[in-house]
């Protein structure tokens, strides 16, 4: 997935956003507008995210729209003011029409009010993406990006909404060699045609250009055969099976896509009745200055923009002590920096102001419960997030948690159950496959186990492939399975990252950060204390199970107690600090071996199933 980020004030001069501004209010059916422009211009881009949304699930029907992470969307008035939310250096925003930073709870659109629709698309492009991932597990890189510009570049006029219409990627298309089909067709997020900048240009293009062919090309009936391909997709067929079934002999597409590709012109599709959304429905209004400040607040403490945060929600809480909403974001902006004893009464408060906030209901029982293993404990974090799944039924983080909760109880049954309901909200998730996998390990269905697994380990890469060839390992250990030759090809193309360093598990003791410094982590690896820091090469990886998620992770924090690989180069001195090059975070239920506690409880469950 392409992600953009923003840079932090510890690199880049940053500016502290003007508190002079009267910002408005937009909400319509998918998204929330706020504005420091008017609240006509706010509801004007309501309607072109709602237009981008309508225009993609008239073409590719069927597919599930409801995510459980809020769309906003914050319309600067200008390129000042956009600068002051970027706190970017000032040539960036001069040459940006948005930004879209994709969370867990809460996904951020940035865009100016003085740049037109059509050149938003690295927007709509975003969220296309977020609209793919809620339906299908880890599409094939070139799908995802090719819908997601074929879409993201759709042209809204007052003559009407055109599907189809050329990507800036054209010229690169048409000025350079192509990729032959089978190469674009096998490229994974590993790849260096995904990830080089001399070859992901023309990647991005000729994926593009592959999807306009297969949506709109001759013989491809109107788009009826890609939706035939999304959908087998969508029902489990595999890749290569179902591509071939929807568009036939490999060779003729090939050479019809290249006669296609050097087209002079290409068609559009024009949508005429999108246009009967009428923005003036969609709710909205002048903002109060606190929950302004508040929806701000949360907005520059997801971008770890600590100073600029601060001011906002000490702001929004000196005008309104029982904002709900601050307080909540409050909470998230002392976790962040570890600050938890604060963040705890933050959220109690905000739980006490709006019941109804799920995830202030979340991180109030999370911080308080987990971790624990009493009977109590565990009945009262089920409670929690029995109301949390109420409040909102999508939140999938609350299903994985409630499917651990049946672990330590000894109901596989239920466990599994519960991680497959949380498969199905976010199936892009890999870690949550592989959650589902290990409780059919536990409940000793194995070949149940493997097959999730080898699923996992194939289409993610990393440390998200790695953990899965965890639980692939001890599913053939423990069930006496053996390795195929094919199998251990794919397993040592997965690893590749990882070739030739050591590697140990346990579990983490404790981390330690200092300003300029390298981390330093201790790890127990049975009854060794292990003492690591980081190299110059240094990357993180973390299960998707993970409670808190990508949104505030942290490798400074919250991690004592936590399950552990560190992949390292070993130090000369024998005392000494090892080099880390890697550090994975894995799942509670995927230790380094099963633990005794595990299997003894597993054979006196009922086994889960597939």
């Amino acid at each position: 997935m392409h992600k953009l980020w923003i840079a932090s004030c510890a690199f880049l001069f940053c500016v502290t956003p003007s508190n002079a501004d009267n910002w408005v209010k937009v909400k319509s059916p998918h998204f929330t507008v706020i504005s420091n422009g008017t609240e006509k211009q706010a509801r004007q881009v309501a309607l072109g995210f709602e237009q981008i949304h309508s225009v993609f699930t008239a073409t590719i029907p069927g597919l599930r729209t409801d995510s459980s992470a809020e769309t906003i969307v914050i319309a600067a008035k200008d390129e000042n003011a956009f600068k002051e939310l970027t706190t970017s250096e000032k040539k960036w925003a001069s040459h940006l029409a948005g930004l879209y930073i994709k969370g867990w709870e809460k996904d951020y659109v940035l865009v100016r009010l003085d740049i037109l629709d059509e050149n938003r698309s690295v927007v709509y492009h975003e969220y296309i993406h977020k609209l793919l991932h809620l339906n299908f597990t880890r599409l094939p890189v070139w799908l995802d990006e090719g819908l997601a510009e074929f879409f993201g570049n759709t042209w809204m006029r007052t003559d009407g909404i055109f599907i189809g219409a050329p990507s800036p990627r054209l010229a690169e298309l048409r000025s350079r060699s192509m990729y032959p089909l089978e190469t674009i067709l096998t490229v994974g997020h590993a790849s260096p045609y995904y990830r080089d900048a001399d070859k992901a240009g023309m990647f991005y293009a000729e994926s593009w250009g592959l999807t306009h062919f297969l949506m709109m090309g001759p013989g491809m009936e109107g788009g009826r055969k890609m939706n035939l391909y999304l959908a087998s997709l969508q029902g489990g067929v595999e890749n290569d099976k179902a591509f071939d079934q929807a568009f036939g002999n490999r060779q003729d597409l090939d050479k019809n896509f290249h006669a296609y590709a050097n087209r002079f012109l290409y068609p559009a599709m024009r949508f005429d009745k999108i246009q009967k959304i009428d923005p003036s429905t969609f709710d909205g209004g002048p903002m109060a200055s606190p929950e302004a400040n508040a929806m701000l607040g949360g907005f520059f403490t997801k971008q770890r923009e600590i100073e600029i945060a601060d001011k906002k929600l000490t702001a929004a809480l000196s005008q309104d002590s029982k904002s709900a909403l601050a307080h909540e974001n409050e909470g998230f902006l002392d976790f962040i920096q570890g600050k938890d004893e604060e963040a705890q009464k933050e959220f109690d408060t905000a739980v006490t102001l709006n019941p109804d906030s799920y995830l202030a209901v979340y991180y109030q029982a999370m911080m308080k419960y987990h971790g624990r293993k009493d009977a109590d404990s565990l009945a009262q974090l089920d409670a929690a997030m029995a109301k949390v799944m109420q409040l909102n039924p999508r939140f999938a983080p609350a299903f994985v948690v409630r499917s651990q909760i049946y672990v330590q109880q000894g109901k596989l049954q239920d466990a599994y159950n519960t991680s497959v309901q949380a498969q199905r909200l976010e199936p892009d998730r890999g870690g949550y496959l592989t959650n589902s996998a290990a409780i059919l390990l536990l409940g000793r269905n194995y070949p149940g186990a493997l097959k999730i697994v080898t699923v996992v380990a194939a289409r993610w890469y990393g440390s998200d492939s790695a953990e899965a060839l965890a639980v692939a390992a001890q599913a053939r250990q423990l069930g006496k399975i053996e390795q195929t030759a094919d199998e251990k090809t794919e397993e040592d193309r997965e690893m590749v990252y990882a070739k030739g360093i050591a590697a140990v598990g346990g579990i983490i003791q404790s981390t330690h950060c200092e300003k300029s410094s390298p981390l330093k982590l201790v790890l127990r690896s049975g009854d060794k204390l292990l003492n690591f820091r980081n190299g110059k090469k240094f990357g993180t990886g973390f299960s998707d199970t993970l409670w808190y998620g990508e949104d505030h992770f942290d490798v400074c924090y919250h991690l004592a107690g936590m399950n552990a690989l560190v992949r390292y180069l070993p130090s000369s001195d024998p005392g000494g600090e090892m080099e880390m090059q890697w550090l994975e975070i894995r799942d509670e239920l995927i230790p380094t071996s099963l633990s005794t506690a595990q299997t003894d409880k597993a054979a006196n469950s009922p086994p889960a199933t597939n």
